[in-house]
């Protein structure tokens, strides 16, 4: 495969962000998907029990998974950044110590989590009588971290490259590889909990493997050699910056959700259920405007580390078009069909909690346009290498929440969490527009600054 024929430095911008946007949003559907399935193979051949055990346990595999996929996801900037500014030597450079170094971390974490994973339970009241089941599962999941990883950074690395179709089929292959898996080792081999574990690991280390040669045979010019092989101390500090302020982001983003879901439990069993369905519909919409603002944010890195700035803000501005016709129609759907949408997870007889869901869907439809605009110029800056701007979006997305949820859901029920989260994402945006003009009026001063000076170095 040529190497320059993924690139997004050239062509229609539109067709382009089309193009990338597409195999990913299908990713997240996908993933959301295999999530239901995943639990209902559990539900129906282990029993209740052992359902609850592997809910219990995803709270904590979940926020394992966000610390590597975060980090994965802040590393993107930097690929994206390399490759469109064709230096490709630093790219090699920047492959193997991510492999290496980004490797050695997974191991060092996989083994804290395997020595404290006693207490972690213990921390979070994991109930006595499911205690063992947990540990096992999560103990497994600890162990293969390693692969975890490669999986995550290789399909990062396909994105940066603006290849997101390829990410997309070893999406699928770990998904029918890990149901399958769970159907043969707990149903055949009755390995319980334990065998869906077992699944999830082995699962994301043959995608692992399946990304890894796919870069080997089709882009032999980025793969790194024995004379790629070196200490960078400018590429390890740039890696680990952008890969930990990532990290934290999610990390920070999982823990808000679960402050929130502390105001939700307030509520009894059916504001929780109300709200737990409400959120599987509203999380499958912001799929739409997560995965244009990931498109955003590649196509931006190509064109800022090529240079052009025009075709960087074009990208932008095309793509948030894009995105606010998607996602706010996809908005409206659900907001039309909030009724039948909730029956799929609620019984017709839970009148109240169907309420409280139709309610807070509609309220949260009002809003969307302010989730559109927070990740369309949140993928912007990171595309162009504002670290602090995943934490920073973090903290208007998520700190407003945990702060508005215990007094709006007093007052207003779940409908109540639909305002907080609206008022979120008023704040998202905001801050965000606020970053883009300082860095746009930034920018501005440095080309004219660039035009007095001819001979003065300029990076974008």
């Amino acid at each position: 495969m040529n190497i320059e024929e993924n690139s997004l430095l050239k062509g229609d911008i539109r067709q382009s962000f089309i193009q990338l946007t597409v195999p990913i949003i299908a990713g997240d559907v996908l993933q959301q998907c295999y999530n239901i399935i995943d639990s209902l193979i559990i539900g129906k051949y282990l029993g209740t029990e052992a359902f609850a055990a592997v809910g219990v346990a995803g709270t904590v595999m979940t926020m394992m998974i966000f610390l590597l996929s975060g980090g994965c996801g802040g590393l993107t900037t930097i690929f994206s950044i390399l490759y469109g500014k064709g230096d490709y030597d630093n790219f090699r450079r920047e492959f193997f110590l991510t492999v290496v170094f980004g490797g050695l971390f997974a191991l060092i974490a996989s083994a804290a989590c395997l020595a404290g994973m006693k207490e972690i339970l213990t921390l979070i009241q994991t109930p006595e009588e499911l205690f063992s089941e947990v540990l096992a599962y999560l103990n497994i999941i600890a162990g293969g971290m390693l692969g975890i990883y490669y999986y995550n950074l290789f399909s990062c690395i396909l994105r940066a490259l603006g290849n997101t179709r390829a990410p997309l089929w070893f999406l699928v292959v770990a998904v029918c590889v890990n149901v399958i898996l769970d159907l043969l080792l707990i149903i055949c081999c009755s390995m319980g909990v334990s065998g869906a574990a077992y699944g999830t690991v082995i699962s994301q280390i043959i995608s692992a493997s399946c990304c890894f040669l796919y870069i080997c045979i089709n882009y032999p010019q980025l793969m790194f050699h024995k004379k790629d092989m070196m200490i960078c101390k400018d590429l390890i500090y740039r890696s680990s910056m952008y890969s930990f302020a990532s990290a934290l982001s999610m990390s920070a983003l999982y823990i808000g959700k679960m402050l929130v879901q502390g105001s939700v439990n307030a509520l009894g069993t059916e504001g929780i259920a109300a709200f737990a369905a409400a959120s599987r519909l509203e999380g499958f919409t912001n799929t739409f405007s997560s995965g244009c603002g990931m498109a955003i944010h590649v196509m931006v890195s190509q064109n800022a580390g090529a240079g052009d700035r025009k075709r960087a803000v074009e990208s932008l501005r095309k793509g948030l078009q894009i995105n606010l016709i998607i996602t706010l129609c996809t908005a409206g759907l659900i907001a039309i069909l909030a009724k039948p949408g909730l029956l799929l997870f609620l019984k017709l007889e839970n009148e109240n909690a169907l309420q409280q869901g139709i309610r807070y869907l509609r309220i949260v439809a009002v809003f969307y346009v302010f989730c559109v605009f927070g990740d369309s110029l949140g993928g912007f800056l990171r595309g162009v290498g504002r670290i602090y701007s995943p934490i920073l979006a973090t903290l208007l997305n998520i700190v407003p929440r945990v702060l508005l949820a215990p007094y709006f859901t007093y007052y207003f029920a779940v409908p109540g969490l639909g305002y907080a989260t609206g008022i979120s994402w008023f704040l998202l945006a905001a801050g965000m527009y606020v970053s883009y003009v300082e860095y746009r009026n930034k920018t501005q001063d440095e080309e004219e600054n660039h035009v007095r000076k001819p001979n003065s170095k300029h990076n974008f």
